[in-house]
This record gives structure tokens, sequence and C-alpha cells, in this order.
């Protein structure tokens, strides 16, 4: 009977139909790098591709009429968990890009040997690096971590998924 409810789980997720639907539309986002389109900052056009695991995991949910499902992808956002875990992992990720940035700048002072290395880091470019690693990561967890890990899990083990 266990066994039975834990097929019924996974097949509701359906984390291979949630693959080849992110390939499928990654496919030509990736085709539109060869073109020369205008985009904000100079991003490549394949950027667009951070929505498409948020959008593929809504779309396989709400097909379903699964709207447990649908709220199950957004408690996590919505009523994170506080413990000291979390919260550390939480600040980890918040502070790695500026702690790599800051490295990268280090690193430009001390190779150039004093040759006149310049690099301003503005706020403007601080606050784009924020939403670009920061915040553009939220819809492609809730479609990776929040859609596929779990009964990727449940099948395979932790360290396959």
């Amino acid at each position: 009977m266990t066994v039975h409810a834990q097929k019924n789980t996974s097949s509701k997720t359906r984390p291979y139909t949630f693959f080849v639907i992110v390939i499928l539309v990654s496919l030509p986002l990736y085709i539109l790098n060869a073109f020369p389109i205008p985009t904000p900052l100079n991003l490549p056009p394949s950027f667009v591709m951070i929505i498409v695991p948020l959008l593929a995991a809504l779309a396989l949910s709400y097909t379903r009429h699964d709207t447990s499902r649908l709220k199950k992808l957004f408690t996590p956002l919505l009523l994170p968990q506080t413990t000291p875990r979390v919260l550390r992992w939480f600040f980890f990720s918040v502070l790695i890009i500026p702690m790599l940035m800051g490295a990268m700048h280090v690193l430009g002072m001390l190779t150039n040997g004093g040759g006149g290395y310049t690099s301003s880091i503005s706020l403007m470019s601080a606050l784009a690096a924020f939403g670009l690693y920061f915040i553009g990561a939220i819809p492609e967890e809730i479609g990776w971590t929040m859609y596929a890990t779990s009964p990727l899990q449940k099948r395979f083990g932790v360290v396959v998924a």
C-alpha cells in the first residue's frame, strides 16, 4: 500500500516530463543567442530561461488540477524555515556572490603588479548582480528544487537526484 502511494505521488509530479519541457523550451532560447538581439544589460537572450523551470512546474501542477501541489511550490518562499542551519545557508547564499566579486577585484589588483589596474563597482552594478544571481535564482529553484527534487530523491536517493 505504501509503495502504491509513493508511485502515485511520483506520478503527480512527473519530473521527467518537467525535464523534457524545460529542455524543449530552453533550446530556442539558446539558439537566439546566435543573433544580435538587443537586450537589457546586454544579457544573452537565453537569460529568459531563468523563468522556464517555474513555468514548467506551474503548468504541470495546474494541468493535474492539484492545488495542494501549487501551494507546496510556494510555501517555502512564504513560510521559510528559520532553523540555525537554514539561516546559515541563507546567509552564505546571499554573501557568496559579493565575496567572489571582492576576491576577483583583489586578485586583479595583485596579478596586475600595480600596473594601473582600475576597477570600480558601482551601486547599480552591485544591485544588478544581486538581482541576477539571487532574485533570478528563485524561479529556477521553485522548479528544480521544489518540484523535481523530492520525487527523484524518493526514487534514486539523495546523491543521484
